[in-house]
């Protein structure tokens, strides 16, 4: 007989038993059903009501941590072990003791929330933390659970014990009792109905005899009708279907075979399938069939079949075992699909692809896929030159974080924001003829290039879903028109000085020497530091003078071999007196190196307008480094200063008569520079950053 605790207790009666035992020990108690299901319980403890049973998760981990397995409780008390005591997945202890009437399990009562020990506070802390309680309420409410001592728990836990055997044993007299009225009733009720049972149960027999034959003849049917419909099918079917023995011998073919490969059901059935399978495809087919045999899984394969005709057919088989009534493997059952087009249209497709790619990879224009999100898809190795990055450095990264800077043609960064791909992507717009300058990790230009942006739509949709950039390298054009015009400067500099340096001379010299001898006489004592200021200013007019002079020069140098060494160290002292008027160091490093066709009163120039650039570029304390070596068949001047280094914006502009970064400078000495490189074949690149600049002059050494 099948019965539960509420129908054995009086569950008020108990309700307020546990009650008092709560007003005593103070000690949360309940009785659950095996459901988990509640009978009776005293109060809850806050920290239970107002926070484990009021969050989802926390409620959750009661539940289970008051889920005892039944055949659990049932060996502990054959173990002789009345009681299980554990903490709870929420941190609080708990006893439990099952309610075994009649050897079931029908309820079990719990002694809960409370501690044995003094609490963690920190690991409450974090649970409260990590469920989303107020901490200090759920601290505080720890705080108001007993803590109760193993003696306690011994004592609680004996009345506990006795409570739950007195139950139980009123429980199971009470069972036996209604199970003895219980078998007497029945025992008069089936003397009564046993006739009218057997009679029913003949009745029963006999119609469902009836029925059974009624849906033999149904199935009958059925089968009949699903034989007729399958044969209609594979007669009809597009694709072939055919079965074999575990040797790959036909045992059926579908009618499809005529249609499909010109064979007609005859001439296939009792050969084996694999003699039309194309040469250099039969041994992956054979390997495919076989490791579906031994797996039992299904088979797929994709292969070349010979037609009637003679011709090749591409074909796509799933084939799968099949077992006889004894349940072991008698064959396969195959279904073969013509793909042959499907085959030559992915055929085209890779040639097209093949083209694509050649064309991609080898045009000398640069190419770069971006997706909607700004990230790099893919670039060809012309876009990779231009950049300056190969591809797996740029591939997936958005533009914000490409390690490639750009500029526009007046020397300003331009912003990830303003790519012309991202434009192009935000606006769906094509963006045309956006010159950039791509700066190298050492922040100079790597490469010029015209930029195009083209957004690509799916149809129906006015969200480009990818924007390609085309990148036309233009940076030989951009060094012709940058050099084209320098010299268009250099000579109209020239023109200037040819035209104009005697004319302003005569006059000068005349007024300088009028104020010196003014400056002599004691009479004008009183203005001899004007006096002396602007015979300083026309000093530096003449001196302005000299250098438009000496940048119109176009005479022959006179050459001869001589060391570079030898000129530096002659000029070292006046660079070093240079140096130490603004308390700054000069050192030199000069290797062996060959004797050069020099004019050394051009290199001396050459050589002091560097060095005063790099000192003048220096805060006080700063060391100019003065060195030569040989490099790749090249002599080569590095004058190396600790300043500020070159401003982007200034670099590309470097040489530009008139351009200076100094309060009292011409802006001509650089042009004096490269035009003494210029006349002595040698050419002068520089590189700069925060740490400071070097020049390098490189001199070519014949053969």
């Amino acid at each position: 007989m099948k019965y539960k605790f509420i129908d054995v207790v009086d569950i008020s009666k108990l309700q307020n038993l546990m009650d008092e035992f709560y007003n005593i020990t103070g000690i949360c108690n309940a009785v659950l059903d095996p459901g988990g299901n509640f009978l009776v319980h005293s109060r809850w403890q806050d920290i239970c009501s107002k926070f484990h049973r009021r969050n989802f998760f926390t409620e959750k981990r009661c539940s289970i941590s008051e889920n005892i397995d039944e055949n659990f409780f049932i060996n502990t008390v054959k173990s002789g072990q009345r009681y299980v005591m554990r903490k709870c997945l929420n941190g609080l202890m708990m006893i439990a003791t099952p309610i075994i009437v009649d050897g079931k399990h029908l309820a079990t009562m719990f002694l809960s929330q409370f501690l044995t020990s003094k609490p963690d506070f920190k690991y409450f802390r974090h649970q409260a933390e990590r469920f989303g309680f107020n901490a200090d309420e759920y601290l505080t409410a720890l705080t108001r659970v007993p803590v109760i001592s193993e003696d306690e728990i011994g004592t609680n836990l004996n009345f506990l014990v006795q409570l739950a055997e007195m139950i139980s044993d009123l429980g199971l007299k009470q069972i036996k009792l209604e199970q003895s009225e219980e078998a007497m009733r029945r025992t008069k009720e089936n003397l009564e109905i046993l006739v009218q049972e057997r009679t029913a149960q003949l009745a029963e027999i006999n119609k469902k005899l009836h029925r059974d034959i009624a849906r033999r003849k149904k199935a009958e049917e059925a089968l009949k009708k699903s034989e007729k419909y399958l044969r209609r099918i594979t007669e009809n079917m597009l694709d072939t279907v055919s079965e074999s023995d575990l040797n790959g011998v036909f045992r059926y073919v579908s009618p499809s075979h005529k249609n499909v490969l010109g064979y007609e059901q005859e001439e296939l059935l009792g050969r084996s399938i694999f003699e039309f399978i194309h040469q250099e495809d039969k041994d992956r087919v054979l390997s495919a069939y076989s490791r579906a045999v031994r797996t039992n899984l299904v088979g797929r394969a994709e292969y070349r079949y010979r037609h009637a005709d003679g011709h090749y057919v591409w074909l796509e088989t799933i084939g799968k075992v099949i077992y006889d009534e004894k349940g072991e493997k008698c064959g396969a059952i195959f279904s073969s699909r013509d793909i042959t087009r499907r085959k030559e249209a992915e055929k085209a497709i890779r040639q097209s692809e093949e083209k694509y790619r050649n064309l991609f990879e080898t045009m000398k224009q640069g190419v770069v896929y971006y997706d909607t999100e700004g990230r790099v898809i893919s670039a060809n190795p012309a876009a990779e030159e231009i950049l300056g990055l190969p591809l797996e450095e740029v591939k997936g990264r958005v533009i914000a974080d490409l390690p490639v800077k750009a500029i526009r043609e007046d020397g300003s960064f331009i912003s990830a924001e303003n790519y012309p791909a991202v434009i192009s992507m935000k606006t769906g717009r094509e963006i045309k003829n956006v010159v950039m300058g791509f700066l190298n990790s050492k922040g100079r230009i790597h490469r010029w290039a015209n930029v195009n942006a083209v957004p690509w739509f799916r149809e129906g949709e006015d969200r480009p879903y990818q924007v390609y950039t085309t990148l036309e390298d233009i940076t030989e054009r951009k060094q012709w028109e940058n050099e084209m015009a320098r010299l268009d400067r250099l000579n109209l500099v020239g023109e200037m000085a040819a035209g104009i340096a005697h004319e302003i001379r005569n006059p000068m010299t005349t007024v300088r020497g009028l104020l010196q001898v003014m400056a002599g006489k004691t009479e004008f004592n009183e203005y001899k530091q004007q006096f002396e200021l602007m015979i300083e200013e026309l000093d530096r007019a003449n001196a302005i003078i000299t250098e438009f002079l000496s940048v119109a020069k176009n005479r022959p140098l006179e050459l001869k071999m001589q060391n570079l060494n030898s000129v530096i160290k002659a000029i070292y002292p006046l660079i070093q007196a240079d140096a130490m008027e603004t308390n700054k160091y000069v050192t030199t490093n000069l290797k062996s190196i060959p004797d050069l066709l020099l004019n050394g009163k051009e290199i001396r120039q050459l050589v002091l307008n560097l060095s005063r650039n790099g000192l003048e570029s220096m805060d006080p304390g700063g060391n100019l480094n003065i060195s030569t070596y040989v490099e790749n068949n090249e002599v080569v001047l590095a004058v190396k200063d600790e300043g500020q280094g070159i401003a982007p914006e200034i670099q590309e502009r470097l040489g530009t008569p008139f351009l200076t970064t100094k309060s009292r400078g011409t802006g001509l000495g650089m042009v004096i520079c490269l035009n003494i490189a210029n006349r002595h074949n040698a050419s002068i690149d520089f590189e700069t950053s925060a740490a400071g600049t070097t020049f390098f002059v490189r001199f070519k050494l014949k053969g």
